[in-house]
């Protein structure tokens, strides 16, 4: 099950404080300054804040 991108694109707060993404065998996760990536059937990385990691 998904969830609306529209109140995020529209500037206005979502009920949600996550992002969930999965696509095949890549999938990820997003909760305030953290996010979590896991692609390839790989293991989670989840070392990096969003602020200070690759751009």
């Amino acid at each position: 099950m998904g969830r609306s991108l529209l109140p995020i694109l529209r500037t206005r707060p979502g009920p949600h404080k996550s992002l969930y993404f999965h696509f095949g065998t890549d999938r990820a996760l997003r909760r305030g300054p953290w996010k979590l990536v896991s692609a390839k059937r790989g293991r989670w990385d989840c070392t990096t804040s969003i602020g200070t990691g690759p751009s």
